[in-house]
């Protein structure tokens, strides 16, 4: 759960603190923190964005389109910009 956390969010204290608080296994801190900085790393090599970054951006796009349509008065070009598949190039 530490690793997971690790390389989803980028947080390998908060997964660390979460995993102990709920097995109680204060023991088998080093060997998650191992789990956890392992996980980042490979999240990093293979660049992978944060969940809270990648949320962040989306939201930030969709209030972009709302704003745009609002302008521009068609609502339904929004809702129809929203659905589209974002590309990226790699």
């Amino acid at each position: 759960m530490a690793a997971l956390v690790s390389a989803c969010v980028r947080a390998p204290l908060t997964g660390i603190g979460l995993a102990v608080e709920m097995t109680g296994r204060g023991d088998l801190t080093l060997q998650l923190l191992a789990a956890s900085l392992g996980a980042m790393v490979v999240a990093m090599v293979l660049k992978s964005e944060p969940i809270y970054e990648s949320l962040k951006r989306r939201m930030l796009e969709q209030e972009i389109v709302m704003e745009d349509s609002q302008r521009s008065g068609s609502h339904a070009r929004a809702f129809a910009l929203q659905r589209r598949p974002k590309v990226t190039a790699s």
